[in-house]
């Protein structure tokens, strides 16, 4: 029994045949989807209404599991010869070097794309092609250890004339009588290539729960017999360029292409094209319903292994339901071993699966299949991945303790990626609209500005994408506004979509992922975006189009017509696209292979493992005198940091770094990276984030030798000024003499630690590795950069925010615990404490010191210590009682609370009374509305005597609030130079003013998830430099430990304001509360907490509503899919459209919640988003 997701109602689904097998459970999600061969012929057995069967029978619907996860054709394919190897690659990003297949492939593969782009196949032009794209491609020969470019050239050439030969056969009009290729079950038809339509296809198909690269789209004239008419039909070409012919998982990734192309095209494509260059053999390959339903089975089977292992079944459920044979799995989450040594003792995902099978599934080298024979050794093979961890020998104190240190770290990785995939799915559950309220989309979008005709690559051979840059991801650059004006938005504000955001470029009907890229600069009239693929109108149909037999489309190349290598038609513009946070680009999977790297035999690797796996001891040489070194921009250090640097310079495995607040780790990191360069050190220098690298970088910019740093990422993450002094790993370089001196001849390299996946890292270890920001990093993410040094050095404060964990049984299970804070628990003595602070004056700071850090923090001079905040004369705020002098009366409150000589300022709201209680706006989000009417009056206070307003800083740890505030404090007329943040957002930066808002005011006392984490607080009051106001309710806060001693401590010094009734009106501002009523945060309601008659109710209904009062199904249905042209005015309900499938969720009565249970359930998930909230 299933639920409809959209209508709430019961349906039954019956499997009958081969579907019988497959892995379903309650609460799975599941979507029933035509065969689009076969979805207007009449089935043998109608289902009547509310029951649904799948069969064998050719019309039945194809029943997708899971269609959230998007498998990869190519993964489902070779899923057939190992289901094990399929998962892991799923689930792990592993680094391997890479190969000559690999790197000819990529050249052939660009070579035969402009190629047929061109449609020129004469030797001068191909043997130009082929010169700039192995040219493009000389980081990958420099990996492969090659010198220049001349043999690749030669060998890559050497395959232009089978090429050529081909194109004379195949590339045409019509087909000749010799353009002959292999059909089904023998058969022969005639075939020609007659338009290139895309290349380098991206699709994703939530439909069918698949995704791909195809290598083009193009439409085929084909004839199946002398006697009958040719048909102009769309197909997928896959080029494969290596020497294997007939391989079945090519034949059944071609197949599956099909279905992508069917679902973007909205057109039944029932025939694909594969083309093998090494031998010029071509197949068409036209699937059966037969084999489409074995493969859409097959990819059912993966889909349910890779759930299961991402989000495993609570241990009190599984004895409720059988498990079928297809479902069993291993403890690691993985599908048993294949154990076949020949396919084992050869395969890439080798040491990934050999480690899980020994240090989660207690495996052993005859479990694994690799038995000795009388032909080979294969526990050779077994002992060369694994040997080496000593899992089998007698005293089982390290085996046991590197099994239970693997498996509980990837359990928590498990936990932690179970929650990324509720963002992944929002994508296509989710209008634009409605992703946009949460800030993770711009919906209604279209082309302003082509900006990828500035650049200098277009004056090479464009071809939708491929210019023979090697594949990267900013080839094209795009500027988009809104299609239609929409007063009070900005593309600059109130959204996750910010400088450096990987993002997806999809159509508003349903085409998803047309391109992938990362946001470059955003206004608040437009975004501008650098995409992998070029956005145009390629996929339009035009006059005489027929689904049957002619499928006219634009195209990009025409057999017969000139070459523009651009799209011409003037609708482009009409396109109305959507800009998504890209959810699919985690990491988790590159950070599980961290992992498994720790467990590798490379002497780094064991040095690493036995220091923090093993808990080995660290050591350290007697200090010696520092290097002198000449004056710098850094000035001189204080004891405190010269400690540090002895620290470094000593230690022998690692050195940690305490940096409190203000006590200037940047600088401190910086000299460090001086002392070494001395000592003739190389660097990888590593941070959580690139505005942290480049932030120590910008300290090196008169410092380090010329041309000696290199820095990795995309540029659009990377700091202008940063780029002008760096080498930057993304600039093209045209040798590989180039690429050798950049790579290996630079003494520092700086990526963050998710950029450890790079090329060079194959080719160079490093003497020391400086991880910044490293309490903020989970272990397993920290891990990638300390593998490629032989010492390291940890850069933090754990007493500051932790690492941020979104799923809570990962936080309980200890994800949030850094390395850093680990470390410096176990092994103090490795810590070298940085105390001397710069940033707060003396009454600021002892808030922290009393509160967090026992007295360890000093100012580092009398004139920090006594920092006052600079105002005009206070008389000024007279003016403002002109017009509300019954208000403030004799005593102005507001004068009290920003009087400069009081430092630390906390304004107790509960006299106020019951208006400045907590509420739930929009039904889920806390916020407080009387504090950010405060919050106005006093930045206007502060503005209206003198203090800048880029001096003053806004703070709360509410999300919601944040919105709240920045909309009244537009409203009041505050502009952006005022800054209002997260504390997250806040961290490691100070404001000479900070107002901080509690926001938490409640009968009850409930303090909330966010302010019980004394991290966050602490970080709230450290950023003031020289004053602090703090907004909040005594009556609420004093029910939290350190918060009372907060109340106690500014109690004790006088610090309190209890504000009026009356505070928040008047004033002159022309702003009073009332004006917080025009807040986009309609139902505003008490706070659960409160005593209120309301209890909100967990929504049932079954569409998403938006704006106007539209009901919008759960999946879309692609209305130009093909680009039909889209209905005006916006109406997704026009005539003709393909209906989408059902999108339907298993239940049994086991899995039913009540209502009570339901509502706790949510508000807990409710204050738990706002924990963990979207700050990075």
């Amino acid at each position: 029994m299933a639920e409809n997701e959209r209508t709430r109602k019961t349906v039954a689904i019956t499997l009958r045949d081969s579907w019988t097998t497959t892995a379903v459970s309650p609460g799975d999600v599941a979507h029933i989807s035509d065969l689009p061969h076969h979805k207007d012929e009449p089935s043998s057995s109608r289902d009547p209404p509310g029951q649904h069967t799948m069969s064998d029978d050719n019309a039945s619907a194809l029943l997708i599991v899971h269609p959230d996860h998007l498998l990869s054709a190519t993964t489902v394919a070779d899923s057939f010869d190992c289901i094990r190897k399929a998962v892991l690659q799923d689930r792990i990003k592993a680094t391997g070097e890479t190969s000559k297949p690999m790197v000819y492939g990529k050249i052939l593969h660009e070579v035969f794309q402009q190629a047929l782009s061109a449609n020129q196949w004469d030797t001068a032009f191909l043997a130009d092609v082929v010169t700039r794209t192995v040219q493009s491609h000389v980081e990958g020969l420099w990996e492969l250890g090659m010198r220049d470019t001349v043999l690749a050239t030669e060998e890559v050439t050497a395959k232009m004339g089978e090429l050529a030969a081909w194109a004379r056969i195949f590339v045409a009009k019509r087909p000749s009588e010799v353009s002959i290729v292999d059909d089904k079950q023998g058969e022969k038809v005639w075939m020609s290539v007659s338009k290139l339509i895309a290349v380098e296809e991206h699709v994703w198909s939530p439909r069918y729960g698949l995704k791909g690269n195809i290598d083009a789209t193009v439409q085929s004239t084909v004839v199946d017999h002398p006697d009958e008419p040719a048909k102009k039909v769309v197909a997928p070409f896959e080029v494969k360029t290596g020497r294997t012919t007939q391989s079945p998982t090519h034949r059944a990734q071609t197949a599956l292409y099909t279905l992508l192309l069917s679902d973007r095209y909205d057109v039944a494509v029932k025939a694909g094209i594969l083309y093998y260059l090494e031998s010029s053999t071509m197949s068409r390959i036209a699937p059966s319903a037969l084999e489409i339903r074995q493969m859409v089975q097959q990819r059912n089977r993966l889909a349910a292994y890779i759930h299961r292992a991402k989000h495993p079944r609570p241990v009190e459920e599984q004895s409720d339901v059988p498990v079928m044979r297809s479902q069993e799995i291993e403890d690691s989450g993985l599908p048993a071993m294949l154990n076949d040594p020949f396919k084992c003792g050869r395969c890439y995902a080798q040491q990934s699966c050999f480690t899980y099978h020994a240090m989660v599934e207690n495996g052993t080298s005859d479990s694994a299949g690799m038995i000795d024979d009388g032909k080979k050794n294969h526990s050779l093979v077994w002992s060369e991945a694994v040997g080496h961890l000593a899992l089998s020998v007698k005293d089982r104190s390290t085996a046991n303790a590197l099994k239970t240190w693997f498996a509980k770290w990837d359990k928590l990785l498990t936990f932690e990626e179970s929650e990324m995939s509720r963002y992944r799915k929002e994508l296509w559950t989710m209008t634009s609209t409605e992703r946009e309220a949460i800030g993770r989309c711009f919906g209604g979008l279209v082309l302003s500005q082509d900006l990828s005709s500035t650049a200098s690559a277009v004056t090479q051979t464009v071809v939708d994408g491929i210019e023979g840059s090697g594949g990267r991801i900013n080839r094209y650059a795009y500027v988009l506004k809104r299609a239609l004006p929409t007063p009070g938005t900005s593309f600059a504000e109130g959204t996750q979509l910010t400088l450096g955001e990987p993002v997806v470029v999809s159509s508003e009907r349903g085409q998803w992922a047309l391109a992938n890229g990362y946001v470059i600069a955003a206004t608040k009239n437009d975004i501008t975006v650098a995409v992998d693929r070029r956005l145009g109108n390629a996929r339009q149909r035009l006059g005489g189009f027929d689904e049957t037999g002619n499928h006219a489309l634009q195209g990009i190349m025409t057999v017969g017509e000139e070459f523009s290598g651009a799209f011409t038609s003037s609708s482009a513009s009409e396109v109305l696209y959507r800009l998504d946070k890209d959810e699919f680009s985690n990491g988790l999977a590159l950070v599980r292979n961290n992992l498994v790297t720790l467990m590798s035999s490379h002497p780094i690797h064991t040095i690493v493992r036995q220091q923090i796996v093993l808990n080995g001891q660290p050591t350290f040489t007697t200090p010696s005198q520092l290097p002198t070194l000449p004056p710098s921009q850094l000035g001189d250090m204080n004891e405190d940091q010269r400690a540090a640097v002895s620290k470094v310079l000593s230690a022998q495995d690692y050195a940690l770094i305490l940096g409190m607040p203000g006590t200037g780790k940047t600088t401190t990191i910086a000299h460090i990276i001086r002392a070494l360069l001395a000592d003739n050190k190389t660097i990888l220098l590593t941070s959580f984030t690139h505005t942290a690298v480049d932030n120590i970088l910008l300290k090196l910019r008169h410092i380090a030798p010329p041309n000696s740093i290199l820095r990795l990422g995309v540029p659009a993450k990377i700091n202008q000024e940063v780029q002008n002094f760096c080498l930057l790993a993304a600039t093209p370089r045209k040798s590989i003499e180039e690429i050798e001196q950049a790579y290996m001849g630079c003494r520092i390299v700086a990526t963050t630690c998710m950029g450890t996946n790079h090329a060079l890292f194959h080719r160079r270890a490093f003497d020391v590795c400086i991880v910044d920001e490293a309490s903020q990093i989970t272990f397993p993410t920290a891990l990638g950069p300390l593998l490629l040094a032989r010492k390291f050095v940890l850069v933090g404060d754990h007493y500051q925010l932790p690492p941020l964990v979104q799923n809570r049984a990962a936080l309980e299970g200890g994800l949030d615990v850094s390395l850093f804070r680990q470390l410096s628990e176990e092994h103090p003595e490795a810590v070298a404490t940085l105390g001397k602070q710069y940033r707060m004056c003396e009454d600021i700071m002892s808030l922290s010191n009393t509160l967090i850090y026992d007295g360890q923090l000093r100012c580092g001079n009398e004139e920090v210590a006594r920092r006052t905040l600079v105002v005009g004369d206070m008389a000024g705020l007279q003016d403002l009682h002109r017009d509300a002098p019954t208000v403030c009366g004799s005593h102005c409150w507001l004068a009290d609370v920003l009087a400069p000589s009081r430092k630390v300022v906390y304004a107790n709201t509960d006299p106020i009374g019951v208006p400045a209680s907590e509420s739930l706006t929009s039904g889920k989000n806390i916020t407080n509305a009387v504090e950010a009417t405060l919050s106005v009056h006093l930045v206007l206070g502060l503005l209206r005597l003198g203090v800048p307003g880029r001096n003053i800083g806004v703070i709360t740890l509410y999300r919601s609030q944040v919105a709240l505030i920045r909309h009244v404090f537009k409203t009041a007329g505050i502009g952006p130079e005022v800054e209002i943040d997260s504390a997250d957002r806040f961290q490691g930066r100070g404001k000479e003013c900070v107002i901080l808002s509690m926001v938490r005011s409640n009968e009850q006392g409930v303090v909330g998830e966010l302010l019980r984490d004394w991290r966050r607080v602490n970080v709230a009051f450290t950023r003031a430099k020289s004053k602090l106001v703090v907004l909040g309710s005594r009556r609420t806060l004093v029910n939290n430990e350190l918060l009372a001693r907060f109340l106690g401590l500014v109690d004790e010094r006088g610090w309190v304001v209890n504000l009026p009734r009356t505070a928040g009106e008047g004033h002159g501002f022309g702003f009073g509360s009332q004006a917080t009523g025009t807040a986009p945060v309609p139902e505003s309601t008490p706070s659960p907490t409160k005593r209120s008659g309301t209890r909100r109710q967990v929504s049932g209904s079954p569409c998403k509503i938006v704006p106007g009062g539209t009901s919008t199904r759960i999946l879309q249905p692609s209305v130009s899919a093909g680009n039909r042209s889209p209905a005006k005015g916006g109406d997704t309900t026009r005539r003709g459209l393909r209906v989408p499938g059902k999108v339907v969720t298993g239940h049994s009565t086991i899995m039913r919640k009540g209502k009570a249970g339901a509502l706790k359930e949510q508000l807990a998930m409710e204050i738990f988003e706002d924990l963990t909230a979207d700050d990075f």
